[in-house]
């Protein structure tokens, strides 16, 4: 039960703010493999450089979105612990 309402409030906060939200660029390159003949693009590769200044900026602007959301949604003080602690399995 304690999971089902914890889920239904993540996802209800989620949803009604979603067109207020400005998220990071996240531009796709054009990287594309060729896996046994096959093309598959990747156009998120750069992104899997942790070390890379262009992934670092980016994870910075995601996270503080993340924050700036999270800070101002009304949470249930349950909800503020990590979810390994939130949720008893």
């Amino acid at each position: 039960m304690r999971r089902t309402v914890f889920l239904a409030l993540i996802i209800n906060t989620l949803t009604a703010r979603e067109d207020t939200l400005s998220y990071p660029d996240s531009k796709p390159s054009k990287k594309v493999d060729t896996l046994h003949g096959i093309k598959v693009p990747d156009p998120y590769r750069w992104l899997e450089d942790l070390n890379s200044d262009q992934t670092s900026a980016w994870v910075k602007a995601q996270s503080s979105l993340t924050d700036s959301y999270l800070d101002a949604i009304s949470r249930p003080p349950s909800s503020r612990k990590p979810p390994h602690q939130t949720l008893e399995c």
